[in-house]
């Protein structure tokens, strides 16, 4: 089971993606406590009182499906209509699926219970998380990707986030993969940039963090890779804290520990990145100019234009 909260509440509508022994999908939207549904994630549950909203196929939810992909085919062998047992070919012969059901649950009858206490089920597969280079190297155009990176900048810059309405946000992130200094791809940028859609809904506590001047490390999960962007959008879910139950895609930690260097300024910088400038003020519009909020000792890297100049 894999959860997505609204953050308006720790009572909020959360999203739950299930997997039956037959392999088939049903996405359940229900109101719950967050907390208890990333709580029920990898066990083998019960659902009682479900109602059936529709039947999504690929062509209208392409969204869904996408997250879908990224857990096919089962870990398992499934069951096949007519048997009660599991049968191998079931799991190296079966096409992609064509529809996911849409579940809800009955007022004061639906019901999610763990029916095998603490163990993980053997269909669940945890999120492989990989490295900002291997993303950027295979680019694969609208599949899904989780990985852990820095976030160094964040763009609208607003004091919070937690009373605004949904809105798109700009985050430019980087891992270690993207700072070594030995990377055998030069092309490769030292930072990437990702959008949040609207439609993502982010938890109080991510809001929160990227409400605060000091960068904060963040598990981006079933994020979209887009043209050597990423995008997080409906299903995308944002963490502070790295899943327990997780894959590392390579040998090595992505996580950053030391500073981040950004790219030198050149013609090939593209527009609203961020990037090193070096050289000498020759003058300053007193109109536009910007001031240091702390002292460069401090490696405050942050400009931020006056208050009393906006």
């Amino acid at each position: 089971m894999q959860g997505h909260g609204m953050p308006q509440s720790s009572l909020a509508r959360v999203c739950l993606l299930v997997q039956d022994a037959y392999g088939m999908f049903g996405e359940v939207h229900l109101e719950g406590a967050i907390l208890k549904a990333r709580q029920l994630e990898g066990k083998t549950c019960s659902l009682v009182g479900m109602k059936v909203l529709q039947k999504a196929t690929r062509g209208r939810a392409a969204g869904l499906f996408s997250l879908i992909d990224t857990i096919w085919p089962p870990a398992m062998p499934v069951k096949a209509p007519g048997h009660s047992q599991p049968c191998e070919e079931t799991k190296t012969h079966l096409p992609p699926p064509a529809f996911c059901y849409i579940l809800t649950t009955h007022s004061n009858l639906g019901q999610i219970d763990v029916i095998e206490g603490d163990h993980i089920s053997k269909l669940y597969q945890p999120p492989v998380i990989c490295c900002l280079r291997d993303i950027l190297l295979t680019d694969d155009l609208g599949t899904r990707c989780s990985f852990y990176a820095r976030v160094i900048y964040r763009r609208p810059q607003l004091k919070s986030l937690l009373l605004q309405e949904p809105r798109e946000i700009w985050l430019l992130v980087t891992d270690v993969t993207l700072q070594m200094k030995d990377t055998s791809d030069p092309r490769l940028p030292k930072t990437l940039l990702v959008y949040v859609a609207p439609s993502c809904m982010l938890g109080p506590e991510v809001l929160e963090a990227l409400a605060e001047a000091v960068p904060h490390s963040v598990f981006f999960r079933d994020a979209l890779q887009d043209q050597g962007r990423i995008v997080c959008v409906e299903r995308t879910v944002l963490v502070l804290q790295k899943p327990l139950l997780c894959v590392a895609s390579g040998a090595c930690s992505c996580e950053l520990t030391g500073p981040v260097m950004l790219d030198e300024l050149d013609s090939l910088t593209p527009v609203n990145s961020i990037c090193s400038v070096q050289g000498t003020v020759v003058g300053v519009d007193e109109d536009t100019a910007f001031s240091w909020p702390v002292c460069d000792q401090c490696d405050n890297g942050r400009l931020e234009q006056r208050p009393e100049d906006g």
